[in-house]
């Protein structure tokens, strides 16, 4: 659900099966952010909001469950 390169994990609570052309699409978006996070063009933040779009437009049944795996914002 949540990139690895944006702080998600292995753990199957964060792993979800997705038809094929969202896997696609996604597995770019994820290439797309990770480049840009390690370049500095955007913090993890800004990131983890992109991403949560991503699922907000294409796979929205699942955004709760990615939101339950986001660690509590301190600010």
């Amino acid at each position: 659900l949540l990139s690895l390169c944006l702080g998600g994990s292995n753990d199957l609570r964060n792993l979800w099966p997705m038809i094929y052309d969202q896997a696609r699409s996604k597995a770019g978006m994820e290439a797309d952010l990770c480049r840009r996070l390690s370049r500095g063009d955007l913090n993890q933040k800004q990131a983890v909001s992109e991403e949560l779009g991503w699922f907000a437009e294409y796979a929205p049944h699942l955004l709760d469950k990615v939101l339950g795996q986001l660690p509590p914002d301190p600010s």
